[in-house]
Formats: structure tokens, sequence, C-alpha cells
């Protein structure tokens, strides 16, 4: 899967920009981010952020989860979900990586240029163990016994 395109023709056409009127007595924004396609959206809950319409869904979109006080980044293949880190300091790199569709075959594009550490958790929270397979610096793939979701902690 790739960005989506608009659809030429398709859209609301505005003659100008959309704004308040007058910025000291309109107290109502110009957008609510949830309407949006891509870019930073913002929602109480992990359910409401998985129910995202696929059109409104961008790779690398952000969106900041009020129940985990976390931000996650739509991964390229527009169904997965990792907790965002904006870079930056110093210190080990690390990354997570969220299987919201229930697979006893994990790919893990982890990006971190190094062989990682993996631990691997349920939507239960409990670790479970798989068979982890280093296919390169960047990536792995975990094999499990039986198919389920949760999330792989790479370090």
């Amino acid at each position: 899967m790739a960005f989506i395109k608009p659809i030429q023709n398709d859209q609301v056409k505005l003659g100008g920009y959309v704004g308040p009127t007058n910025t000291d007595l309109d107290p109502y924004a110009t957008h609510w981010d949830r309407f949006g396609v891509g870019g930073l959206q913002c929602f109480e809950t992990l359910t409401e952020r998985d129910s995202i319409q696929d059109l409104r869904r961008q790779p690398g979109m952000i969106v900041w989860v009020q129940e985990t006080q976390e931000y996650y980044s739509l991964l390229f293949d527009r169904i997965n979900w990792e907790i965002f880190s904006g870079g930056g300091g110093i210190g080990d790199k690390t990354f997570t990586f969220t299987q919201n569709i229930a697979s006893a075959i994990w790919q893990v594009p982890h990006n971190l240029g190094k062989m990682v550490s993996v631990t691997v958790v349920d939507t239960g929270g409990s670790t479970v163990e798989g068979d982890v397979q280093h296919i390169d610096l960047n990536n792995i793939q975990i094999n499990f016994s039986a198919p389920f979701t949760g999330e792989v902690f790479c370090n």
C-alpha cells in the first residue's frame, strides 16, 4: 500500500481559506484533526485510533492517545502502529512494534541498524516466547506456535 492521492474534482472547493473572522472573539477552531487525512490526530483510546477509516490513514501519520499518554506513528502498511519517539537526545535506540492482526508469523521492520534483543507481549500483558530470526540489521521475523496480537519491544 502507498500514500493516498486525492481524487481530482472529488473535493470541496473553497474560494480562499477557512479561518476565524476575529481571533480575539472567535473561540472556534478552523478544523477538527480527526476529520483530516494523515497528519497529527488525537484520540482518547487505542480503540478509537484503530478505528480510523482507511481513507483517512497515511503512512507516517502521528496519533496522540490519551489513555496511554503516547504518540503512535502509522507504518507504511497503513495497518500497524509503532510508538513514536521524536528522536534527539542520546542513548540507545529502541523500537516498539504493534501487531494488530492475529498472526503466527510477525515481520518486524525495526530499522535500528543493529542486532536487537526482543521482548514480545500479548494483548493481555503476558510475555510470549517465539523463534526470533534476524533477517538483517533492520528486520526480524518472529515465528509463534499460534496466531495472536500484541507488541514487540526491540532494543
